[in-house]
């Protein structure tokens, strides 16, 4: 958590003050817990790492994971989520297989089951790289859990990171970090080395790469223009940003460019909105993430909302312009600031840091508006010294 600028009234400064004072000492507690009952891990051979969470959730843990295993390269490392084995968003679906050695899926497995599971394995540590949002009872919970039920001598990961009160004076004058920054930070605070560069070790495939090179060269075979990546969808309502907006865009884009709209079966509906526009290519629900990937890769650039596909396109290299609903804290989903990856969020809205899971009238996105969209792809555009797209000269809404 870092203090970006102080409050000027005096009741939010104090709001700010608990919010720190009660972050700094419940992390505080935490490390005595753990202190209590983990050793420091010393020469492992078999280590557990777990990690839950759906496609952005895997993406962002990767170069943990990839660190991970470059400290102890002679160690088995085993994973453990709860995303379901043969998902197609789960880590064992996008890491590399020379990264670790099993997966474990306990969706759907009863307790006393899977703490056979674990004990029978004989793990000498545990390594919890803990969601960003997980509540201090289940920060608890885990430790008891790994260290009396499944009988792990040697751990850390549990840390407390977002404090749910006073989230609008945490908006106006805190930053908190990237995912992938806050899990690599845990590693290095427990001594682990940490390269600086992230690395996305990922699991691509001859016949993957192989496949979407064709797919490509289909496109460019039917239209010869560079291609520029779309995501329409999001799993949450909220994320999406107005598609009558997304429609302004890429009346601009394919002028230039060819668009290809990228994201899972449940967003053809979507993405069939603007099927009719020449130079637009739907493969929504066709490839996998991994395939999504590497088209991601053949495009100049991507648009996307806060989702999955966003998270694929930089860990493939493609820059990404991204637009961010105001339902959870500010930077701690965007992009790797890089002066290629533009973030576009609004701060001044009344409910935002709602972190709620459905929203009647996503607000936060309809103010972001299409000509501050096409200023955010021409200043990636200009940068890569690619054409630009026509300047949206009107203030657009619905």
């Amino acid at each position: 958590m870092h203090q970006i600028k102080l409050p000027k009234s005096i009741f939010e400064t104090l709001q700010l003050l608990v919010v720190l004072a009660y972050w700094r000492l419940f992390n505080f507690c935490l490390q005595i817990i753990i202190k209590l009952f983990f050793k420091k891990i010393r020469d492992p051979k078999k280590i557990l790492i777990f990690r839950t969470g759906s496609l952005g959730d895997s993406l962002c843990a990767i170069p943990a994971i990839v660190n991970i295993r470059k400290n102890f390269p002679d160690a088995q490392i085993d994973i453990l989520s709860n995303t379901g084995a043969q998902s197609l968003v789960s880590i064992k679906a996008l890491l590399a297989e020379n990264i670790y050695d099993n997966f474990i899926d306990y969706l759907g497995i009863r307790k006393n089951e899977l703490i056979e599971l674990l004990v029978a394995n004989k793990y000498d540590a545990v390594i919890q790289l803990t969601q960003n949002q997980t509540k201090e009872i289940n920060l608890v919970r885990d430790i008891i859990f790994f260290r009396w039920f499944v009988g792990i001598k040697q751990g850390f990961g549990w840390e407390y990171a977002t404090v749910r009160f006073f989230r609008k004076v945490q908006e106006n004058h805190l930053r908190y970090p990237g995912e992938i920054e806050r899990l690599l930070h845990i590693l290095q605070s427990n001594g682990l080395r940490v390269d600086p560069d992230y690395t996305f070790a990922l699991k691509i495939m001859d016949q993957d790469i192989g496949y979407i090179r064709k797919e490509a060269e289909a496109i460019q075979k039917e239209r010869n223009k560079p291609l520029i990546g779309v995501v329409v969808g999001a799993k949450r309502p909220q994320n999406r940003w107005p598609l009558p907006f997304f429609r302004v865009i890429v009346e601009q884009l394919v002028k230039t460019y060819n668009v290809v709209v990228i994201g899972g079966p449940e967003d053809i509906p979507l993405a069939d909105t603007l099927a009719d526009l020449p130079g637009v290519f739907i493969r929504c629900g066709r490839y996998t993430p991994i395939q999504s990937g590497l088209m991601l890769r053949h495009c100049e650039l991507c648009l996307s909302n806060d989702t999955g596909p966003m998270h694929l396109a930089y860990s493939f290299g493609t820059p990404v312009v991204a637009l961010f609903s105001a339902r959870d804290f500010p930077y701690k989903w965007f992009p790797p600031e890089s002066n290629l990856n533009v973030v576009l969020r609004k701060y001044d809205i009344h409910c935002s840091l709602c972190l709620t899971e459905t929203c009647a009238n996503n607000i936060c996105m309809q103010a972001i508006l299409p000509i501050e969209v096409s200023s955010a792809i021409n200043q990636v555009l200009a940068i890569k010294k690619l054409p630009l797209i026509d300047a949206i000269n009107h203030v657009s809404s619905i």
